[in-house]
């Protein structure tokens, strides 16, 4: 028989009850290991240094990917557009950028000069011919050589003044002592009298430049398209854009240029 006092082995636990048993205590380490790592992911996201990101206008190209070219650095507006490397001669860089900066501002005075009354006349506040027209008509206030004389006088002095400030930058305010014609001393701006709100002397100087710019450059694009348009329809822009949303499906510029081809002697017989 067996010998008393002496027992044999205790029997082995299935795997299953080993895995039940072992459950908690695995399950509780993975607690803790995921509690581990987010308390060292908190740690690096707390000791990481913020980052700003800002854009920056004229800091952005005309062809993504591409490099700006070194002479337009500091330029008003620069986002590398000289495909045809037009202001690598400084002189003509100097002149190119008062050029378009003086065609900018009247494109800006023209788009407002013809949606403006367009719109007050359509509303009835306003009774004046359309732009394509206005050159034409007679004012009750003065007669054309009038006007032209005025016009004359006026445009001159501005274009004297905006030439000599070119040949000689910083110089307004000594011709006729005007002192309200002093100018900012920077090449374009004249400042003073042309400056009533006083902008070219605030911090946001730089600012506004780009923003002048910018909207220069839409306002020469719109005036394009208005001179396409009209003479293609025969319509102001406000006019044009009524009747293209009348019937959007047929009346476009698309359209409206394969109806202009076909009732002139161009078209060779192709309608």
């Amino acid at each position: 028989g067996r010998p008393q006092g002496k027992r044999g082995p205790l029997p082995r636990a299935s795997p299953r009850s080993q895995h039940a048993q072992s459950s908690p205590s695995v399950a509780m380490m993975s607690v803790m290991r995921a509690a581990g790592a987010a308390r060292a992911a908190a740690s690096c996201s707390a000791k990481a240094p913020a980052r700003r990101v800002q854009a920056r206008a004229g800091e952005a190209n005309w062809i993504p990917g591409s490099e700006k070219p070194a002479y337009l650095e500091g330029l008003a507006g620069n986002y590398g557009a000289d495909p045809f490397k037009l202001g690598e001669d400084p002189a003509n860089l100097a002149w190119y950028v008062q050029a378009e900066l003086v065609h900018a501002r009247f494109a800006m005075l023209g788009y407002a000069g013809i949606v403006i009354p367009e719109a007050l006349t359509k509303y009835g506040l306003w009774d004046i011919p359309p732009w394509y027209e206005a050159g034409a008509s007679e004012f009750e206030f003065a007669d054309a050589k009038t006007l032209l004389a005025t016009q004359f006088i006026l445009m001159g002095f501005a274009e004297y003044k905006r030439l000599y400030d070119f040949r000689k930058p910083g110089s307004q305010g000594e011709a006729m002592g005007a002192e309200g014609f002093a100018g900012t001393g920077v090449n374009g701006y004249p400042g003073g009298f042309f400056d009533p709100l006083g902008l070219s002397k605030t911090k946001e100087f730089e600012k506004y430049k780009v923003m002048e710019i910018a909207n220069g450059r839409a306002a020469m694009l719109a005036m394009a398209g208005i001179y396409g348009q009209t003479t293609i329809t025969g319509l102001g822009p406000l006019a044009a854009l009524e009747k293209h949303r009348a019937d959007p499906w047929h009346v476009s510029v698309l359209s409206e240029m394969t109806t202009k081809l076909c009732s002139s002697s161009l078209n060779y017989g192709a309608c």
